[in-house]
């Protein structure tokens, strides 16, 4: 007998789903419980944040490169990366309150009552904020005694000194900033983390579209970086005091806990240091090695060429609180999974992206002038690298949130040898595209070792999970 035509389509008949339904269908399938649509959601807004944050950054790249020389866009880059370089020995206080800020939500600490996961936060808080602020200070101090021994006796540039003293302070009230929105981000309200990024990229746009009639374009690029991030922490503040109020709450005492704090955020410091190094040691040899003017091709190729990383670094974003969390509450098995997923995800979207390269790489680099198309190689090289770096990106975070970041750190050393030789031997020889080959070989080794080392965990702690329930 035939069925009515109101009847629908018989029940085995599959439903046909669009690519957004079918991606979150997916999602929901992985066995983590309510943290699918956690990690969804959160990567969803990390993405449209950095996609708004490399947006701004390419505008003001461009403003860079329409307003003034290549030299001064060399020297510019000079200044900033040193001054971002030296405050990464203090990196490891926000990843501190990061960690162990999501892991009171985890296992019995997340079945505290209220006031009690109040006053532990506000402890948590207070030890990293208290040590933070002096060290910051100390770094700050020892980066403008030696701005000038730097800018004169190593680069010969008179005009890097003033650059480096307004980029250390701004660097310095950047990382204050990156205290607030990591405790905001460890009860997962990630867009903090970007609307603080964007921002000040914005009101460094403003400030110097305001200020482009001053005849030293290099100085007013310089005071546009300190107005925003002065002005982008003042509004971390506010923010972290409307989410968070029992942060400054004098009634709240804090609670001091016994977790590893500084232990941890000391290694963290560390393993970040190696990794700022790794990315830096290439430019400080471009610009050692070559003009300004091949640091400003090597730059432009840089940040072109690495915009596809904006995968990983968003699902990293939510990623981080979620894993310590399922590691905090013994779910080894769900954090595997999840992982192996994302790195499936991540290469299938890479390799997209670097098709796209490929078709349009020169009309992009031509948008920042015609003496850029020559870093179209460079800029292919880079590119091609994000494809190993985006699949496997998550390890390192992944290694850092089961608190073990000398693995990291071991890591990072080891390959940081290995492109301070690759640099030194390939930029005298072949140029930019030296710098570029030996950028991408020192990213793809980098995420490659740190899947491998995050698998071997994983067996680790699996084996130890059995052992455990067979003495039970």
């Amino acid at each position: 007998m035939s069925r009515p035509p109101h009847a629908g389509p018989p029940p085995s008949s599959p439903q046909r789903l669009g690519p957004w339904a079918a991606m979150v269908k997916w999602w929901q399938g992985l066995p983590i419980g309510h943290h699918s649509r956690t990690i969804l959601t959160g990567a969803t807004v990390s993405i449209w944040g950095l996609l708004a944050l490399r947006g701004t950054r390419m505008l003001l790249l461009l403003l860079k490169t329409r307003t003034m020389t290549p030299h001064d866009v060399g020297t510019l880059t000079l200044g900033i990366s040193f001054a971002v370089f030296i405050f990464v020995l203090s990196s490891g206080f926000p990843v501190a309150i990061l960690r162990f800020g999501s892991m009171l939500h985890s296992g019995e600490a997340a079945d505290a009552d209220n006031r009690s996961l109040e006053q532990r936060t506000k402890g948590i808080a207070m030890r990293v904020f208290l040590r933070h602020v002096p060290f910051s200070l100390a770094i700050l101090i020892a980066g403008n005694v030696a701005a000038r021994p730097l800018a004169v006796g190593v680069f010969a540039s008179e005009s890097l000194v003033g650059i480096l003293r307004l980029t250390l302070i701004g660097v310095f009230f950047s990382n204050l900033t990156l205290l607030s929105t990591s405790l905001l981000q460890s009860r997962y309200k990630v867009r903090y983390l970007y609307a603080a990024l964007v921002g000040e990229v914005l009101l460094n746009l403003l400030f110097v579209s305001a200020a482009l009639g001053f005849p030293n374009r290099l100085m007013v690029f310089a005071w546009g970086f300190l107005f925003g991030s002065v002005a982008i922490f003042c509004l971390s503040a506010l923010a972290l005091r409307r989410e968070m109020p029992f942060l400054f709450d004098p009634a709240i005492r804090p609670v001091y806990g016994n977790e590893r704090i500084f232990r941890f955020a000391l290694l963290s410091s560390l393993a970040s240091t190696v990794t700022k190094v790794r990315a830096f040691v290439v430019i400080y040899l471009v610009g050692f090695f070559l003009t300004p003017t091949s640091l400003a091709l090597y730059n432009v190729a840089f940040r072109v060429g690495t915009l596809p990383n904006l995968l990983p670094l968003g699902i990293n974003a939510i990623l981080a609180p979620v894993a310590a969390r399922l590691f905090g509450s013994g779910e080894i098995t769900s954090l595997r999974r999840l992982h192996l997923r994302l790195a499936v995800g991540s290469l299938c979207l890479s390799i997209i992206a670097f098709a796209g390269y490929l078709l349009l790489g020169g009309a992009v680099l031509s948008m920042f002038g015609a003496h850029y198309v020559q870093a179209l190689r460079p800029l292919l090289v880079i590119a091609a690298s994000t494809i190993p770096a985006n699949t496997f990106g998550s390890s390192a975070v992944i290694i850092n949130m089961m608190g073990r970041p000398q693995v990291n750190t071991m890591n990072e050393t080891l390959l940081l040898l290995l492109v301070g030789v690759l640099t030194a031997y390939l930029v005298p020889k072949y140029g930019v595209l030296g710098a570029g080959w030996a950028f991408a070989i020192s990213q793809s080794l980098t995420s490659g070792l740190s899947f491998i080392i995050v698998l071997i965990l994983y067996a680790r702690d699996a084996r130890r999970t059995e052992n455990a329930n067979h003495v039970q």
